[in-house]
């Protein structure tokens, strides 16, 4: 909040300053270190279930985003963190100056108002800051600076996008782009196309008013026996079926 201080993380050395927000994965060794009397440190310990419902909770609606984020987090050996860089932004200071009051106090609901708290913590973080994500890792192996761009343009655009398209408004090669999405996500641009549109079928399923015709067109399908084609082979069961079980 408010000096700089340093992390250790994994055996890696992170220099941190005002504003900086460092989520360590589960079962990290990390130590912070602080050497100055002019600094303000919080270190908050959450349980692994409240921070996975509260930050992937909240991208749940930005699924690329949260594939990305959940693979370097918990499936880099190397970078078992992420490094947030949000400046001096006063509405994130509140949301922790009130967690301290709250937890410093035993009142009624306390243990409910600080996970209601964290919440909005993660609410107003990647509102504001999902591009301001440090990926050192992204840099040896694309130097991709618009890479939180990239995703989240891929996921605007899903229903229409092609890799053609996506390679020429960020100016790469479709080779060069294909190496950066698979490396960043784990999965090809077609695997993260095809499942963004197989998730949000499920929701629009979901309405008894809309027909497979209408869910096809909305998707970016040709026509519904495209798409009840592909649904079929991505879950095992026709759009029917699956509406049968609702």
């Amino acid at each position: 909040m408010e000096g700089t201080c340093t992390n250790w993380i994994a055996g890696q050395q992170i220099a941190m300053q005002e504003g900086d927000i460092c989520i360590i994965a589960p079962d990290t060794q990390h130590a912070v270190g602080v050497f100055s009397n002019d600094c303000i440190v919080f270190n908050v310990l959450l349980r692994t279930s409240t921070f996975e419902q509260a930050f992937f909770g909240v991208l749940s609606e930005n699924d690329i985003l949260s594939d990305f984020f959940m693979r370097t987090l918990y499936h880099s050996k190397s970078h078992p963190f992420l490094l947030f860089r949000a400046g001096y932004d006063q509405e994130l200071f509140n949301y922790i100056g009130f967690a301290c009051h709250e937890f410093r106090h035993n009142r009624q609901y306390k243990n409910r108002m600080l996970v209601s708290v964290i919440n909005a913590f993660f609410i107003v973080l990647l509102r504001n800051h999902s591009a301001d994500v440090i990926l050192p890792e992204s840099k040896p192996q694309g130097g991709d600076e618009n890479l939180i761009f990239l995703l989240k343009y891929m996921q605007e655009h899903y229903t229409d996008i092609t890799l053609a398209d996506l390679a020429l408004f960020f100016h790469y090669s479709e080779r060069q782009l294909q190496r950066i999405i698979k490396n960043s996500t784990g999965m090809s641009f077609s695997e993260n196309i095809r499942k963004l549109k197989m998730r949000r079928a499920l929701r629009l399923l979901e309405d008894p008013e809309l027909s497979s015709e209408r869910i096809a067109e909305i998707l970016g399908y040709a026509d519904a026996g495209s798409f009840r084609a592909v649904f079929k082979k991505y879950y095992g069961y026709t759009p029917n079926e699956y509406r049968s079980r609702l």
